[in-house]
């Protein structure tokens, strides 16, 4: 017997559990379909989804996709396929019940706290990490629909990745190996790269940078001529996070649970996953691993290398003004010390935290990048880029770092400085050619 025959459940029994399909047990509506709420004396609560035989070409492929592969991959942080049944021309899936309902749903609500919504977040990324890569059958899954709408939160906020009915089985779980299908997905989430060519991996991530927006905006997604005060667009997201606005669209009681590094660190992931150029976005390896970083900045407690107040904050509330001696060192935030310099490129002070290094803003992304070749037990290399313990580093290899780590003006400077130096040394070589011909 294959695994989805076990799984078969007779007719008679989802009667019994859905008062006969009574519209009082409706609790939503799929996309080819009506779902249920019911109960078994077997199987407990259960949401059911009913194929509407008015969809049955297209509903009929979704149901079969949803049946096979959720019979034969099981994670944590996927929807459980309790069954199904096709007796007497029926199309119906059988769920363990979810009692919170769906993200986007949730998100309507002010008291879903920041350190929920992380660990949503970060289940859902591991539900999708493991579609790509972990099936342990050499294939990778693309979901193909990403929304908040599709991932459920069961009675401990845990996220459960659902609704498979358009999901593509590739026979690689490389980032890179494409499918060539007709577009599809829904509109505000879907990667516009597809309408250009086949999809990879790289489609689900960017629906899935969307619904981080959603997450941190409290706001759901939605197109231009349909703007609303509930709303944003993914153009917008883009623009508020490259013109440091993103308080513009956070709510303030959300803004104020948050920890500087911790926000910093889920919004850089969220823009990278809606980077136009597919190769400059994230696999879900590497978004799960950032937002395990955002969820650790948010947990951690007060103690050496560590403070509860921000520097920058408080120098914004000052006015930007005051001098930065003003400020104790253990007033430091990990990664939020942004002080504006006055000369030097570097400071430091000591205090019983250590001795902490302070960088110009400028180098901090070049030193993050950097600091990602070095093998060190951070949890955070870019809490290094701004705020560096000596317990972690050599003290002068801290400052060697900050000393010569180059801005970004600096860098493209130097490029234009290499080009013009190799055009020079072309010349030199072409000239010193002509010369020894005429020796000849």
């Amino acid at each position: 017997m294959s695994s989805s025959d076990k799984l078969k459940i007779p007719l008679q029994e989802i009667l019994l559990a859905t008062d006969g399909f009574d519209k009082e047990n409706i609790i939503g509506k799929g996309g080819y379909g009506l779902v249920y709420q019911g109960k078994s004396e077997q199987h407990g609560m259960l949401a059911i989804k009913r194929l509407n035989r008015v969809y049955s070409g297209q509903g009929e492929h979704e149901y079969g996709m949803e049946v096979s592969l959720l019979s034969n991959y099981k994670h944590e942080n996927l929807v459980s396929l309790i069954g199904f049944c096709g007796e007497d021309g029926e199309k119906i899936l059988v769920y363990k019940y979810e009692p919170n309902g769906s993200l986007d749903k949730a998100l309507r609500e002010k008291d879903l706290s920041w350190m929920c919504r992380l660990e949503i977040c970060l289940g859902a990324a591991r539900g999708l990490r493991y579609l790509h890569n972990e099936t342990g059958s050499g294939q990778g899954v693309i979901h193909r629909d990403i929304k908040s709408s599709n991932i459920l939160l069961d009675e401990n906020w845990k996220a459960k990745i659902s609704d498979f009915g358009l999901s593509k089985i590739v026979l690689t779980s490389s980032a890179d190996s494409t499918v060539f299908t007709t577009p599809c997905g829904t509109r505000g989430y879907v990667d516009p790269q597809i309408l250009y060519g086949g999809i990879t991996q790289k489609a689900d991530v960017y629906s899935f940078g969307v619904v981080l927006f959603e997450v941190l905006f409290g706001k759901l997604v939605t197109l231009p001529e349909f703007l609303g005060d509930r709303h944003f667009t993914v153009k917008m997201a883009q623009e508020y996070y490259e013109t440091n606005k993103l308080d513009k669209m956070i709510d303030p009681d959300l803004r104020s649970q948050m920890k500087l590094a911790s926000l910093r660190t889920f919004s850089f992931t969220a823009y990278r996953c809606l980077k136009n150029l597919i190769k400059d976005r994230p696999t879900m390896s590497v978004v799960v691993e950032e937002l395990e970083k955002a969820l650790s900045y948010q947990q951690w407690s007060n103690g050496p290398g560590r403070v509860a107040v921000s520097l920058w904050e408080e120098l914004q509330k000052a006015g930007a003004s005051q001098s930065e001696s003003d400020f104790d060192v253990s007033e430091l935030e990990t990664f939020s010390a942004r002080v504006p310099k006055k000369g030097g490129r570097r400071h430091s002070r000591g205090s019983k935290y250590g001795k902490v290094h302070l960088v110009d803003l400028r180098r901090s992304n070049n030193i993050e990048i950097m600091l990602m070749k070095v093998k060190t037990p951070l949890h955070d290399m870019m809490a290094a880029a701004l705020a560096m313990d000596e317990s972690i580093f050599d003290g002068n290899q801290i400052e060697s770092l900050i000393m010569f780590c180059p801005t970004k003006e600096e860098m493209e400077l130097l490029k234009v400085l290499l080009i013009f130096f190799y055009i020079y040394m072309l010349y030199y070589w072409m000239l010193q050619t002509c010369n020894m011909q005429r020796i000849r």
